[in-house]
């Protein structure tokens, strides 16, 4: 299985990124939270959890594609 975007509406984003750092086969794969939120205590809750960042959602589509296309070459490198 593999895949560069995954999304969960099952659970909140933390809870998801507890998750997958708690699985030895996923601990490893870099986690990306994209949230409407923007409070400072929530981002960096999150990155402490072990989130490879935090990106608050764009207003416009067209930065929401350039948001993505630069995170997928990012893990490229």
């Amino acid at each position: 299985w593999s895949s560069d975007v995954c999304s969960s509406d099952l659970m909140t984003g933390q809870q998801f990124l507890i998750e997958i750092k708690k699985n030895r086969t996923l601990s490893d794969i870099p986690v990306f939270i994209y949230s409407t939120s923007s409070h400072k205590t929530t981002i960096d809750l999150t990155l402490q959890l072990g989130a490879k960042d935090f990106i608050t959602k764009p207003d416009k589509l067209q930065e929401m594609i350039e948001l993505l296309s630069s995170m997928t070459e990012e893990v490229k490198l």
